[in-house]
């Protein structure tokens, strides 16, 4: 079994019914985000160690980061933002997503 997607469907939780909690706010972050192409989601496998899904987080978002900045969508959103500078990840996370976003290594300065 591998994760390839977030959860999409309620789930059903005891006392709090059906609970889906990404759906709308990834359409939120979309909503106001420079390009539809800047948001990635990182589904993970939650039996695996944190330090293994931070490596895979830190791998999936260098290279997201290295797409979007390579992508036409990139050089227009610097010329609407107020210093022009280049694209920097930004991780949304709760619970143990936030747990493997912190844990994921930050790339060493070239």
């Amino acid at each position: 079994m591998r994760a390839s997607r977030l959860l999409r469907f309620p789930t059903w939780i005891p006392f709090l019914g059906g609970v889906e909690p990404y759906t709308r706010l990834i359409e939120d972050v979309r909503a106001v985000a420079a390009h539809p192409r800047v948001l990635r989601t990182f589904p993970y496998d939650w039996r695996l160690p944190v330090r293994t899904n931070a490596r895979l987080l830190a791998r999936e978002a260098r290279r997201h980061l290295e797409e979007w900045r390579a992508h036409p969508g990139h050089a227009e959103a610097r010329r609407q933002a107020v210093d022009e500078r280049e694209a920097r990840l930004v991780f949304v996370a709760h619970s143990m997503g936030g747990l493997v976003a912190c844990a994921a290594p930050t790339p060493t300065a070239s």
